[in-house]
């Protein structure tokens, strides 16, 4: 009889150690699907870490190439500065000697047709005296 209490209390005993190992087990399963959603986050969390840092070197990179490049607009700028007066004065003095150039074309021109007037009323007034001079004689 005493044998057989033994062997209740071991199979008590042993259903109850079969109940704490499944539990273990399942805590354990549970604890390992954890851990890797931990690590699955930790890799996504590395990966975009790495992409905030390429992301702010590239916007760093970005920074310092508009600032050189507002340097330079800043120097082109001020090499520009009067250029545009002076071309548009250069453009009234192109203007001014172009009326200038036009007029004496007109003069000289004139000129040459009353030059050519006159030579033809000379020409006229001297066959005219010759003629009275062929006359007279």
């Amino acid at each position: 009889a005493e044998l057989k209490i033994q062997r209740e209390d071991i199979h008590v005993e042993r259903s109850l150690l079969c109940a704490v190992l499944a539990s273990l087990h399942r805590d354990i399963f549970q604890s390992e699907i954890k851990l890797q959603r931990i690590a699955n986050d930790l890799t996504e969390t590395t990966v975009i870490l790495k992409m905030r840092s390429v992301a702010k070197q590239l916007f760093d990179n970005a920074n310092e190439v508009l600032k050189h490049n507002r340097t330079k607009k800043r120097q082109c700028d001020i090499q520009c500065v009067g250029l545009a007066e002076k071309a548009d004065e250069a453009e009234k003095i192109a203007h001014l000697l172009g009326v200038a150039v036009r007029d004496l074309l007109r003069h000289r021109y004139r000129q040459d047709q009353q030059a050519t007037a006159v030579f033809e009323r000379m020409k006229q007034c001297r066959a005219n005296a010759n003629l009275a001079a062929i006359t007279l004689k």
